[in-house]
């Protein structure tokens, strides 16, 4: 069988052009996902003073993080100066939201107080937040 002009170009090209088509829908959503940050934390409504087992404050999280798994989560919270505390948690590092309440012990009063919690999965993603709390 004889090759037209026209099914030289068909053969030739349209197989060319649908891998190039491919490959840059690829290298598109490749993109879109490297794009969005490995690991997210933030803080949600406001802190609570609790007196039991410790003076303290309750402040819940929202957090996400990719594998691997565990991580490490580090809260503190600064009340301007006159009270300051700090703990930490292992979190689970799955690509999913999850949500935690945790108590930072410290002699905290009602008020606003600067609230910072990092996150690491301990090898390529982290996060960090940075916000005001009112506590009641």
């Amino acid at each position: 069988m004889r090759m037209t002009r026209k099914t030289f170009w068909v053969r030739r090209f349209v197989p060319a052009v649908l891998l190039f088509a491919s490959l840059a829908l690829a290298l598109a959503a490749a993109t879109a996902r490297a794009n969005e940050p490995a690991a997210t934390i933030s803080f949600t409504g406001g802190g609570h003073l609790v007196s039991s087992p410790l003076p303290g404050v309750t402040v819940t999280l929202k957090y996400d993080c990719v594998p691997p798994s565990p991580g490490i989560i580090n809260v503190t919270i600064d009340e301007e100066g006159t009270a300051f505390g700090g703990t930490f948690l292992i979190p689970e590092c799955d690509d999913k939201g999850h949500s935690v309440t945790v108590t930072v012990d410290g002699p905290f009063f009602r008020g606003v107080a600067t609230g910072t919690a990092t996150i690491s999965n301990g090898s390529t993603a982290s996060g960090m937040a940075n916000q005001e709390i009112n506590i009641k």
